[in-house]
């Protein structure tokens, strides 16, 4: 026989009532050149006999034994066929004449068509034909290259698709763990694989309704849940890659609206979270079961928390990872420029966290390194020993490498992949990061690029948006953590009592806390603090001004406001607590790029979190549009670079000053929120265990 151009496969059970008129209608085709190869899955009544009775070289026929289901029987017929284009019909589904030979002939003229499906006519189970509601669906015209039209909705029909045979074998085989859109999943890889199809406008393929197939019977919430499981898998990580958050928030809500109706917005945006396909939700899963679990449905929350099961890929052989070529004692090994200076809170909190739970050594390039470690082991006997100043010639005597910041990461490299050891980073904002930076690129391409980098923690949804739209990180080795690691609980159990404006005190005490690493302190927002200082105290003589950081009375002129500011330096955790018991309100208006091109602050700022934490109402820029946390005027208020708007709203509050008690008490609590130890290390400690 000649080596066929097609490949027709059906999956056979218990239909032997029809599949007589199914095989007779490939014997009718006006096209030939084909075989058929039948996998019988099973069948309980007469189908293998009535297959058996034709009798034609092309027809092949497997018996399934036992019964696996009509993925797997599909996935065994692909094994033997030989045909250049491959298709499928249900046993109870059959072909006009011409549908083959019209169909071959349009993909031999389009070599760049990967799927061409057809029009229906829908008939019943005697025959006649029947206006139902799948030719409604799939005999309209579609474009089907945009992935809009891919979002939820599935817009072909499985018994009429062709498929070029070189397409499907990079795709794999149908999914058995999926029993109402196998065909949807096996488009949607095709789909996001930049793969074309095409539906041809016209009816070439009998689709027949009865009461005893799948279709007929379909459960939509059942269907709809599979489709979950689609977005988890395949559309959501496409959808994250190419930078489409209308459709992620499109897809998400219509499932969050079918599988749970009458359940609040804020529901159905925690869904949406958890089913994207951020790995920083999975950590979430028994605040979310307490908020929501009266709107759960068990079945359904199983479903979707467990680990997509990958696609079974008979026609392709998985390659395992190699085996680490190094076998090292279990132990996490830290290196970081600035540590163990203890002004540095947020390092502070997070590596002693790990000192106290994991066998970890941290190693630290600060060029004062015997200073900061004597007042360190000072405040930390506990953990002196481990913590050392890091020689050139430094082995990397662990298991996994965490640092934070590019250019801590960056310089480790070398070192990194000459011992072969794997590494895990936390992304923050600034330490040599910057958006659309040909050097920070560069540096981050090496970094992603490497054979063992495991993960990234990133912070920030700037950051987010910029690795995976960029195509640094693959989304699936993304870790999303807002905020950064605070002392919260330092600052809870050290709080001192909090004096009030309007209701302990008659001056309303505002401050800035920063570090300079600009003149003027431009990036940080230091000369429109000054410029707000210099219009408020025209204002009322009760306004005093406080600044935290290396700046002075030297760095901009401030002659004209006199006693009503104080300027502290730079002060560790310990001084804090007592200083923010005093204030009212922080004033952040720092600004990105200032620093340098693409250089940008974390959101809120390192002291504006801490002052949060601490009572002390929170005035910031945003200006990219980062905040997912905080209400604006509630919780927060999100102010301009412009000196005078800044001044008019602080007015406003100086006005009302138990507005501005509530505002502060209410972000207080959402600060104390976010950064507890629960949203902040935890997640971070199992990105770590899982690697070390």
């Amino acid at each position: 026989m000649l080596e066929p151009l097609v490949s027709i496969i059906i999956m056979s059970y218990n239909y032997g009532r029809f599949i007589g008129k199914t095989i007779q209608s490939m014997l009718d085709q006006t096209y030939q050149n084909w075989e058929l190869v039948i996998c019988d899955d099973c069948s309980k009544d007469n189908s293998v006999e009535v297959i058996q009775s034709f009798n034609d070289p092309r027809i092949s026929l497997y018996i399934q034994n036992p019964n696996k289901g009509a993925s797997r029987a599909y996935n065994r017929a692909y094994e033997h066929c030989r045909g250049k284009y491959v298709g499928s019909v249900d046993a109870d589904d059959y072909f006009a004449p011409d549908k083959l030979a019209k169909q071959v002939a349009y993909m031999e003229e389009h070599p760049d068509i990967d799927f061409t499906g057809t029009y229906i006519i829908q008939i019943n189970e005697v025959g006649e034909e029947v206006l139902g509601r799948v030719e409604k669906w799939v005999n309209r015209e579609f474009d089907l290259d945009p992935i809009d039209n891919w979002a939820i909705f599935n817009h072909l029909c499985h018994s009429t698709v062709l498929i070029r045979k070189s397409s499907h074998d990079r795709l794999g085989g149908l999914n058995p763990d999926l029993h109402l859109c196998p065909d949807f999943d096996l488009w949607l890889r095709g789909r996001v694989n930049e793969m074309r199809f095409v539906n041809l406008p016209e009816r070439l393929t009998y689709y027949r309704t009865h009461q005893s197939n799948v279709s007929h019977n379909v459960d939509f919430k059942r269907f709809m849940l599979e489709f979950a499981y689609l977005y988890r898998t395949t559309l959501g990580p496409y959808l994250t890659r190419i930078y489409r958050p209308d459709l992620i928030e499109q897809t998400i809500f219509y499932l969050a609206q079918e599988f749970f109706p009458a359940a609040p917005t804020p529901f159905k945006l925690h869904f949406m979270q958890l089913l994207s396909a951020f790995p920083l939700y999975s950590t979430e899963v028994e605040p979310f079961i307490e908020t929501f679990g009266k709107h759960l449905d068990p079945e359904i929350w199983q479903y979707l928390r467990r680990n997509p099961t990958p696609v079974e890929r008979s026609l392709k052989v998985e390659v395992p990872a190699p085996k680490p070529e190094y076998e090292k004692d279990t132990k996490l090994i830290i290196v970081d420029d600035y540590f163990p200076n203890v002004i540095t809170s947020f390092r502070v909190q997070e590596f002693n966290y790990y000192l106290q739970r994991l066998n970890c050594e941290i190693y630290s390039f600060n060029p004062d390194f015997e200073e900061y470690w004597e007042e360190y082991a000072e405040l930390y006997p506990q953990f002196k020993d481990r913590v050392k100043r890091f020689i050139p010639e430094q082995d990397l005597n662990g298991s996994l490498v965490y640092t934070v910041f590019l250019a801590n990461t960056y310089k480790m490299l070398r070192l990194i992949e000459s011992e072969k050891v794997p590494f895990c980073f936390t992304l923050y904002a600034g330490g040599e990061f910057r958006l659309n930076d040909p050097e920070s690129d560069y540096k981050l391409l090496k970094v992603f690029n490497s054979p063992f980098f495991r993960k990234v923690i990133v912070t920030r949804q700037a950051t987010f948006d910029y690795l995976v739209y960029n195509d640094f990180c693959p989304v699936e080795k993304i870790v999303f953590i807002p905020g950064a690691v605070f002392p919260t609980d330092y600052y809870i159990k050290n709080m001192a009592p909090r004096r009030v404006f309007g209701e302990d005190k008659s001056s309303l005490d505002i401050c800035f806390v920063a570090l300079k690493y600009t003149p003027l302190g431009v990036d940080k927002g230091y000369d429109t603090f000054i410029k707000v200082a210099k219009k408020l105290s025209m204002f009322n003589p009760d306004i005093r001004f406080h600044v935290v950081g290396d700046f002075d009375r030297e760095e901009i002129d401030v002659e004209s406001l006199g006693n009503h500011i104080t300027f502290y330096g730079p002060q560790p955790t310990s001084f804090f607590p007592q200083f923010y018991a005093d204030m009212d309100l922080i004033l952040s208006p720092n600004l990105p790029f200032k620093l340098a091109p693409g250089a940008f602050d974390g959101f809120p700022t390192g002291a504006c979190t801490e002052a949060g934490i601490n009572g002390v109402a929170v005035f910031c820029t945003d200006i990219l549009n980062d905040n997912l946390d905080y209400k604006d005027g509630e919780e927060i208020v999100i102010i301009t670079p412009d000196p005078d708007d800044i001044a008019r709203k602080i007015m406003d509050y100086f006005c009302e000053p138990e507005k501005l008690a509530l505002l502060a008490r209410r972000g207080q609590a959402r600060f104390q929120e976010i950064n507890s130890y629960e949203k902040m290390l935890r997640p971070r400690l199992r990105v770590l265990t899982e690697y070390i």
